[in-house]
């Protein structure tokens, strides 16, 4: 046997498979056989940062439980309240003298 005949224990294993695969169609299987690498690498990064996520981002254990409620603020009300606190700043404020305000817009 010669030298370039031989092949090592892994490729013998491969080799019929390898020569019933035409030579214009190899470049194809290439292909696929990449495709599918990135899948796989592509659902074991998913995994680990999913297992990540987790440690970082829990919900609480009865947060599930907790009743949401669509009216926790009535903006009607926070709108009185606003209002009416407008209103007593409003008196508080010492009134300004008529023509120390003109006096200022003139200037």
């Amino acid at each position: 046997m010669s030298e370039d005949n031989k092949k090592p224990e892994d490729t013998k294993l491969l080799a019929p498979i390898v020569e019933h695969i035409p030579e214009d169609t190899r470049g194809k299987v290439d292909f696929f056989i990449e495709i599918a690498l990135i899948f796989i690498l592509g659902i074991l990064i998913g995994i680990a940062v999913k297992t990540e996520a987790v440690k970082r981002i829990t919900m609480g254990y009865n947060d599930y439980q907790i009743k949401i409620e669509a009216d926790r603020y009535s903006i009607s009300e926070l709108e009185k309240d606003l209002i009416k606190k407008q209103g007593r700043e409003a008196a508080e404020q010492p009134a300004l003298p008529e023509n120390s305000s003109s006096e200022e817009a003139n200037q």
